[in-house]
């Protein structure tokens, strides 16, 4: 009885130490993406954007003002109003943050704060990264 007992443990130690499985591996992972900007202009006061992907949510910015909703399925438009920097201009909630290849954001226009005159889009870049927990 002993032997075959050690036998049993033996063989489930080496089935497990071979190549741990890491828990979450397959789990999704809820979370916000968010939208960054660099413009290498100062004194931008709106931009008009284009969010593209099925399954997004809750578009929101964090000091900003905003106007948007949704156009078409899977087609968001976003404004963002006020003294614009480079770094995070709004943000949206996806099922699954490890994949961003179905995401996209287009910069339709953007304006002179103040003035709100029209600015190039030629030089501006954005950029969707996971927002983290």
């Amino acid at each position: 009885m002993k032997k075959r007992f050690a036998i049993v443990v033996a063989a489930g130690v080496l089935a497990c130490g071979a190549d741990p499985v890491d828990p979450g591996a397959g789990a999704a992972d809820p979370g916000f993406v968010t939208v960054s900007m660099a413009s290498g202009t100062q004194g931008v006061g709106a931009v008009w954007l284009t969010i593209t992907g099925s399954a997004l949510d809750s578009i929101r910015t964090i000091g900003f003002g905003f106007f948007g909703g949704n156009t078409s399925p899977g087609e968001h438009s976003a404004v963002v109003t006020g003294a614009l920097v480079d770094g995070e201009v709004l943000r949206f909630w996806v099922p699954d943050r490890r994949d961003l290849t179905g995401y996209s954001v287009a910069l339709n226009e953007a304006a002179a704060a103040g003035s709100y005159q029209q600015l190039a889009t030629s030089g501006f870049t954005l950029t969707l990264a996971s927002a983290g927990t």
